[in-house]
């Protein structure tokens, strides 16, 4: 198995290929080389310097998440936290998902939890209802908004009396990514 500046290396070689068979064909004829060299000319490359024992503890690390080189690490880092930017905004736009679960014998919890709904209806994608066992239901609630709005809404829920449990997860909207 290759280390990652084994592939690093090995990448940038195959790149330097591409790119030399790229340019000493007609551009209906390089194929795959034209469409490499094409696909790497989109990225930007940026320098990063970083202190050895970081930089080792960074690599074990993303050897065992299973990545194959650091920039898609890294694409996945700055990715990660511009959507926690766009979603701190309580305007960012934001997708989530609120898992809830609760007792339905509780008096009136599901006609109190299905009027929440249809007054939110707003950020509501879908809602899928699940039985788990004789007592608890289990509902998963797709939803789509500003962040500030679709966090309300979650808070609401989980303080509604007869409710077990919630959590939310939310992503920027694809827009922000």
């Amino acid at each position: 198995m290759l280390t990652l500046r084994e592939k690093s290396t090995h990448t940038r070689t195959a790149t330097t290929i591409a790119n030399r068979e790229a340019n000493s064909r007609p551009a209906s004829a390089c194929g795959f080389a034209c469409y490499l060299y094409m696909r790497m000319s989109e990225l930007s490359r940026i320098g990063v310097a970083i202190a050895t024992d970081l930089l080792g503890k960074f690599d074990a690390l993303i050897d065992t998440r299973g990545y194959t080189n650091r920039s898609e690490a890294f694409r996945d880092l700055i990715r990660a936290e511009l959507v926690r930017e766009s979603s701190s905004r309580p305007t960012g736009r934001v997708v989530g998902s609120l898992t809830v679960v609760y007792d339905h014998h509780v008096r009136l919890l599901e006609e109190k939890l299905t009027e929440l709904q249809h007054n939110h209806n707003q950020i509501i994608l879908s809602v899928l209802h699940i039985h788990l066992d004789h007592d608890n239901c289990m509902e998963l609630i797709a939803l789509r908004g500003a962040s500030g709005d679709v966090q309300r809404f979650a808070g609401v829920l989980a303080a509604t009396k007869g409710v077990k449990h919630a959590q939310l997860a939310i992503t920027a909207s694809s827009d922000a990514l």
